[in-house]
């Protein structure tokens, strides 16, 4: 008959629901294998909520089974090996417990350690930290190499069960559990084979392993090595060729001339600058005049810079920057110079060949001037009198009446010494069909009579009216400004335009050069602020009624005319030569001579068909 011990009295527990202590109890049944284990098991019944606990703990760290018999087991007859550096207490001081031993618990045999992870095919019957510690076993897991037993043992620090040697006072118990020792001698079937290691045919690497003796190689073969670094070099001296090489390109692409005039008719100095300064604005500070051949300046002295734009020298200062593109070139001289020797062969841009489609911009430029040479060529003289006879539109014989001959409708302007209550309208016909005059303005103001100007020339631009069968002529009048009208006034940003009137004044060609070139720069200026644009500061500036037209055209001609023309005409001031006139008869438009061309196309395709229409007049009277 098997005999149940009782746990020991300490051994209890709180209950979850109803906060009760309850002991550990043994487990008589073996139905489940649970026979001899501690079970805490709560009852009953909650006295505020009348509801009955349901609480089941089982005690892990006891394992208790029912002994076969009440002797207990005599010491092993192994000798017990005790670490040498571990203390021992007294016999004195330690109370010998027999435990309640059970065949299905085993922990690990060494002292301190209460694993429970014991693997059956391990011959120590020790966890596998303790035994690869020991040197390994046959298990799976358990096989370790020599050298890691040897370094795991000498940095773990050995295990001991008190600080001190001995205590007398008799509350310093150790419990000391008997622990089956370790035998002496070791089944050499249990111990882990290391294999021998087999000569290595690389030469020893010069790199420090952590390892004392790795028992796998940690590097790569110094013929890997040797290689990656041979690619990384070459990559390397490939990236800074690579730099190199774009570098130079930027600075051949970022290439500034410098022009210095030191003398009067003497060749400019030129200075080729590629680096020294943040593209793209060029500065000219005292390394630039320095370099170019002026005396060192004070900081407030004053140069001249040529604009080609304008065509104009500009007074500059010291540390003066100027906006470059790629190639462009600066001009500069002393103030005491006049005469720039070669300033027109300089300041022309050279033509190269270059790619339509790597250079959109100068394909169309050169498209423009191609159509426009054809078409000039195509207006010549002697080829236009080929081309001057009209198609005439047939007609059907009761259109018009044999008697009425075909006449041209004029636009009748009221003469000024009508009256306000005269305006009247003559009809005019067309075809011989007549049509009803206009009714005039409820209100209409009276007009002044027009003073024309005593200037009788005129502006290549101005295109003279056609005398076309079909469609009307058109008057032309000279646009005049009132000498007396308050000038304009500019406030910083702001433009405040006078009113425009009449006046004896013609634009262009009543102006001079060095004003309408002021006007320009100017307009050019003003037009940059928000809300003022060409016409209003045109307007602003002049007085006078904004021709688009006739602007640009100018502008243009005044632009592409030479540097020398335009020096001459400014240096001409307020006199008959520096007028605009004279300078419009110097330097004719860009685009004058197609203009002239299709002038005398259009007239003499009049001509004919001026003739045509009185040849057949006179065949239908006869």
């Amino acid at each position: 008959m098997k005999q149940m011990e009782m746990p020991p009295p300490f051994l209890s527990t709180v209950c979850i629901t109803c906060k009760r202590v309850v002991q550990y109890e043994l487990v008589g049944l073996d139905e489940d294998g649970n026979q001899g284990r501690l079970l805490a098991k709560c009852l009953n019944e909650d006295p505020f909520t009348h509801a009955r606990c349901n609480f089941m703990h089982w005690h892990a760290d006891f394992p208790y089974r029912a002994p076969t018999s009440l002797c207990l087991p005599s010491p092993p007859s192994i000798p017990i090996i005790v670490d040498p550096l571990v203390s021992v207490v007294p016999a004195a001081n330690v109370v010998q417990v027999q435990p309640i031993l059970g065949p299905s618990r085993i922990s690990c045999i060494t002292l301190g350690c209460k694993s429970t992870r014991i693997r059956r095919d391990c011959g120590r019957r020790s966890c596998k930290a303790h035994c690869l510690e020991a040197g390994g076993c046959q298990a799976p897991a358990h096989r370790g190499s020599t050298t890691e037993t040897m370094r795991r043992n000498h940095l773990t620090p050995p295990a001991t069960l008190s600080s001190t040697t001995g205590l007398a006072s008799p509350s310093n118990v150790v419990v000391v559990m008997p622990t089956p020792g370790i035998p002496l001698q070791i089944d050499p079937t249990l111990q882990a084979t290391v294999p021998p290691q087999a000569p290595s045919a690389a030469p020893p690497s010069t790199s420090i392993d952590a390892r004392a003796n790795p028992q796998f190689a940690s590097h790569m073969s110094s013929v890997f090595t040797e290689q990656w670094a041979t690619e990384q070099r070459l990559r390397e001296e490939q990236r800074e060729r690579d730099s190199a090489r774009l570098r130079n390109l930027q600075k051949t692409k970022h290439t500034i001339l410098l022009y210095v005039w030191l003398q009067d008719h003497v060749q400019p100095t030129v200075v080729e600058f590629q680096d020294g300064f943040t593209w793209p604005h060029f500065v000219l500070d005292d390394s630039v005049i320095s370099l170019a051949g002026l005396a060192p300046l004070p900081p407030h002295h004053r140069f001249n810079i040529y604009r080609p734009s304008l065509g104009i020298w500009t007074v500059v200062s010291l540390g003066h920057v100027v906006e470059v593109n790629e190639n462009s070139r600066v001009f500069v001289k002393s103030t005491d110079v006049q005469h720039c020797k070669n300033l027109t062969e300089h300041s022309i841009t050279p033509t190269c060949q270059f790619r339509g489609r790597l250079d959109v911009t100068r394909e169309r430029t050169y498209t423009r001037q191609r159509l426009l040479q054809d078409e000039l060529a195509n207006l010549s003289p002697s080829t236009s009198s080929s081309r001057v006879t009209p198609k005439r539109k047939a007609r059907r014989e009761d259109e018009l009446s044999p008697s009425v001959r075909r006449t041209r409708h004029r636009l009748t302007i009221q003469s000024p010494d009508t009256s306000e209550g005269d305006t009247q309208v003559r009809p005019f016909s067309w075809d011989g069909f007549a049509h009803q005059p206009l009714l005039p303005p409820t209100t209409s103001k009276e007009r002044e009579p027009h003073t024309p100007s005593t200037n009788t020339h005129h502006s290549e631009s101005e295109i003279e009216s056609s005398h076309h069968p079909i469609h009307p002529p058109c008057s032309r009048e000279p646009v005049t400004v009132n000498n007396s009208s308050p000038p304009c006034h500019f406030r910083g940003d702001v433009v405040q335009q006078p009113p425009i009137a009449d006046s004896s004044k013609t634009w262009p060609t009543d102006f001079y050069v060095f004003e309408i070139v002021k006007g320009f720069e100017e307009i050019e200026r003003v037009s940059r602020f928000k809300g003022f644009n060409i016409k209003k500061a045109f307007e602003a500036h002049f007085s006078l009624p904004y021709a688009r037209s006739t602007f640009y055209e100018h502008r243009a001609r005044w632009t592409s005319s030479s540097p020398i023309a335009k020096a001459s005409a400014l240096a001409a001031g307020a006199t008959p030569s520096g007028l605009w006139k004279s300078f419009m008869v110097d330097n004719p438009a860009p685009r004058a001579a197609t203009k002239a061309a299709r002038r005398r196309v259009h007239h003499a395709v009049d001509q004919v068909a001026d003739s045509d229409e009185g040849d057949s007049g006179c065949e239908e009277s006869d």
